[in-house]
């Protein structure tokens, strides 16, 4: 009887340890621009690895599409707080050439869980490292964003992302950029299916963006989803419109996988 009910209870631990390993991937959990802008106040689980590759295309009818190719290579080395590495190359740029692009050096931390008193709240702190020596267009770039998300009834959640922005390779003059801008953005995500299947999370996102110094005021609107095809494993495609701006549309696809 005793034997039998250690069995039992080695047999759930080790269920629940595996379940703890086969969700590391979570199409739950918002990551930075996978796929839209908005992102969630929750650093990924503290001692794991994930692997984010994926395509972003841009175009309008006044600007040259483009395409880059991003990866990222995050770790959560402790509890709610991670880094992150990452390169953007241009399989086309806005002058229809391969370019290195950039490196993207990230850190990030859940500084306050949600509570019946308030939201989660989070911070993230990027760096931005131009690839190219072309003159005039090497300056280092980076974004701060404070974040805030909470649920709205059971399952539903809001999220909020405030951020002061500077583009990397923007020094030249004359370049029509404006380097230095600030831009919020609300965001709503939410699962598809429950209570029968829980594979999907949908998204949705509005936002604003101004440079600094005055300037137009560009909107954005966004919708996509997230979706766990593995234990380890999960799909993203989202679609931004920018009124106003030379590339009016955004479209980003890729895969996320956790070891």
């Amino acid at each position: 009887m005793i034997r039998a009910r250690m069995l039992a209870i080695a047999a759930s631990g080790l269920a629940t340890a595996l379940a703890a390993v086969t969700t590391a991937s979570d199409h739950g959990n918002l990551d930075k621009a996978r796929p839209l802008r908005v992102e969630d106040a929750y650093s990924i689980a503290f001692n794991s690895r994930e692997f984010q590759s994926g395509l972003e295309f841009r175009g309008g009818r006044s600007a040259r599409s483009t395409i880059a190719f991003r990866n990222e290579l995050q770790f959560g080395y402790a509890r709610n707080a991670d880094v992150s590495i990452g390169w953007v190359s241009n399989l086309v740029d806005s002058r229809g050439r391969a370019t290195a692009g950039q490196l993207d050096l990230s850190g990030f931390w859940t500084f306050r869980q949600e509570s019946v008193r308030g939201p989660a709240l989070g911070l993230r702190v990027d760096l931005d490292v131009p690839l190219t020596t072309a003159e005039g267009s090497s300056s280092l770039g980076g974004r701060v964003r404070a974040i805030a998300s909470r649920h709205v009834g059971r399952y539903d959640q809001l999220h909020l992302n405030l951020d002061a922005i500077r583009e990397a390779g923007t020094r030249r003059s004359g370049s029509g950029s404006n380097p230095d801008r600030w831009a919020a953005t609300v965001g709503f995500s939410t699962p598809v299916g429950l209570p029968y299947r829980f594979e999907t999370t949908a998204i949705a996102e509005v936002g604003i963006e101004r440079a600094w110094r005055g300037g137009p005021t560009l909107g954005l609107v966004g919708a996509g989803f997230r979706r766990q095809f593995a234990p380890r494993a999960v799909w993203d495609l989202g679609a931004q419109w920018v009124p106003g701006s030379r590339q009016t549309w955004r479209l980003v696809t890729g895969v996320s996988l956790s070891f």
